[in-house]
């Protein structure tokens, strides 16, 4: 009995901690989906993503996009993720990595479109943007892997 007491408290502290501490999703943007046109055939796939440090909010009507690996022709280099106000009409088509039947892997940075026509439109202003956690990047045998500047 005491045992069970002990968890309902815990769970209960939890559920207050999540609670109290404001635990919520980010706000994003509308997605869409990613055309087959903006694939680039890439030799290998990117590190894991990078623990970001996500800025206070800056206006009510902000959305945050998250950071990503993108492929500068030799390697990866790290966009920060951003809290930006989209323009109306517009969506944002993520980040897609994909193989074909024979294993070759493709990569399209992700990019801001029109929800209309599809077409790619200019990004929205950046409002602030997220701090890249430090350290050197591994690949999974935990050797650092050649990785490019981030991007700003």
């Amino acid at each position: 009995m005491m045992r069970r007491r002990g968890f309902v408290f815990v769970v209960l502290a939890w559920c207050t901690c999540v609670a109290g501490c404001g635990y919520a999703r980010l706000p994003h943007p509308t997605y869409i989906r990613q055309t087959s046109t903006e694939l680039v055939e890439v030799p290998y796939p990117p590190p894991p993503a990078r623990v970001e440090f996500v800025p206070a909010k800056p206006r009510d009507e902000a959305v945050w996009v998250d950071g990503e690996w993108t492929w500068h022709g030799r390697r990866w280099a790290w966009k920060r993720g951003r809290w930006v106000i989209p323009a109306s009409g517009t969506a944002f088509s993520p980040r897609a990595l994909v193989r074909n039947d024979a294993g070759t892997l493709f990569a399209a940075e992700g990019r801001w479109r029109d929800v209309r026509t599809g077409r790619e439109v200019a990004a929205p202003s950046e409002l602030a943007v997220g701090k890249a956690s430090p350290g050197d990047v591994v690949d999974p045998e935990g050797d650092p892997t050649a990785t490019g500047q981030d991007l700003e």
